[in-house]
This record gives structure tokens, C-alpha cells and sequence, in this order.
């Protein structure tokens, strides 16, 4: 037997098996959805007025744990905000949106907005917040596996801030 028809028949054997797991309902060994950060949308800058910057955050750090039982995937999400406070701004609780986003290729194929709260108590001006999202829930559709899936990270932003953050690349 050549060495291209083991490599080929072992791919099918691989998928049969993990196809009669998913069919019995038992977690299969598919690979999980590639989780990313969304580019523009890492950083999130708070004016007062129109020049004056009270307050940035950053998105990073992410992972997740992921199964895959009866073609949908289980995901749970955590990832790092981090907030600093401009020298003057008022000490309190920032409130932050963002989303996680299911994507297939190009297409979105679902959205969720969420928010974390960064609080500054104290002579803080940098906070730190680990975030986790407990359930994300990816129905796998026909024809296509679990890792043809991405799952997007991201502040909720306004055009501005996008804006803002592509004219400020470096910071």
C-alpha cells in the first residue's frame, strides 16, 4: 500500500470515528474554532470634549476551552481589559463594551455585545480585569467542521474610536 493511500485511508478512518462520536453524542476530538482578536478594535480611547483622552483600555491575552458534541461546538471564552485613567480624570467604574462574534469566512454569523466593568478605586490608574464568557454555542452546519468556525474578540466601538484607532496604530 503506498504511503499517499495510508495517509488518505487514515483521514477517513479519522473522520468516520469522529463522526460516529458526534452521532452517539459523545464529545469528539474535532478541532476547535481559531479565537482571534479583530484588528482596529483593541483598543478603546474616551475623550472629554473632542481632544482631551480620559481613559484607554486594551483587549488581549485571550483563550478559550472548546468541545465538540452532536456538531456543536461548546466554547468558553476568557481574555484580559485592561484600563488606565488620564492624570485628572474621575476615579470610578468604567463600564466597557465589546462582543464576540461567530464567523464563517468573511460572513458574520452571529453577535453578541457584552460589557466589563474596570474598576478604580484608590490611587489607581491602571486596572486590570480578567473577563470570561461562560457559554458560546457554535451548531455546526452540513458540510462544513467545527474549525471552519472563528470566534472574533473586540471593543464595541463608534466610528471615531475605529477611526481613531487607525490613525493611531502605534498607541
Amino acid at each position: 500500500m503506498k504511503v499517499g493511500t495510508l495517509v488518505a485511508l487514515g483521514a477517513a478512518l479519522l473522520a468516520a470515528a469522529t463522526l460516529t462520536a458526534d452521532a452517539k453524542g459523545k464529545p469528539s476530538s474535532a478541532a476547535c474554532p481559531h479565537v482571534g482578536l479583530l484588528a482596529d478594535t483593541t483598543r478603546l480611547t474616551d475623550f472629554e470634549g473632542t481632544t482631551t483622552v480620559q481613559f484607554k483600555a486594551t483587549l488581549g491575552g485571550e483563550a478559550s476551552q472548546c468541545v465538540v458534541k452532536d456538531r456543536v461546538v461548546h466554547l468558553r471564552l476568557k481574555f484580559k481589559v485592561t484600563g488606565t485613567l488620564a492624570d485628572g480624570a474621575k476615579r470610578d467604574t468604567r463600564k466597557v463594551p465589546y462582543f464576540v462574534a461567530v464567523m464563517q469566512g468573511s460572513q458574520v454569523l452571529a453577535k453578541q455585545v457584552y460589557s466589563v466593568e474596570i474598576p478604580f478605586t484608590g490611587n489607581a490608574r491602571t486596572v486590570s480585569v480578567e473577563e470570561r464568557v461562560k457559554r458560546v454555542d457554535i451548531p455546526i452546519s452540513k458540510g462544513w467542521a467545527s474549525d471552519d468556525y472563528e470566534i472574533m474578540l473586540g471593543f464595541q466601538l463608534t466610528h471615531q474610536q475605529v477611526e481613531y484607532n487607525r490613525q493611531n496604530a502605534g498607541g
